[in-house]
């Protein structure tokens, strides 16, 4: 629930992908806030599917599938935009493996916090496709 705005901006992105391919990618190339913060949400993710699958297990994939949502509207494999997004993701994945080994409450905290984290700059991104 706490994810739901993640959620609509990536269906936003999505929609805006089918119909104006220029369009979906504008906010990302041209302003490099939006940039940084379409990173950091995929360092979010990141952390937050290691996090889930780590809890919940392997068979959520619910962050991944919505990270390779995202990596789609970026551009083919290869791209360089695409290329720093998964590194960003894979950063967070490993910075949070190598914190939390298994699950416990504190990774359960934590994921929450990430959630928040990742609301905020899903928030920040979606003002920047409005514009």
């Amino acid at each position: 629930m706490a994810w739901r705005i993640l959620v609509s901006v990536g269906i936003a992105i999505a929609a805006m992908g089918a119909g104006d391919r220029a369009a979906a990618q504008a906010p990302t190339t041209a302003d490099p806030r939006a940039r940084a913060d379409l990173s950091r949400l995929a360092e979010v993710l990141g952390g937050a599917h290691y996090l889930r699958v780590t809890c919940q297990g392997r068979s959520d994939q619910r962050w991944r599938v919505l990270m390779v949502s995202l990596l789609d509207r970026e551009g083919p494999p290869g791209d360089p935009k695409r290329e720093d997004l998964i590194a960003a993701f894979n950063k967070g994945y490993r910075s949070y493996e190598a914190r939390f080994p298994g699950c416990s409450e504190a990774a359960r905290a934590q994921e929450a916090d990430l959630r928040q984290r990742g609301e905020a700059l899903a928030r920040t991104l979606a003002g920047a496709w409005r514009r």
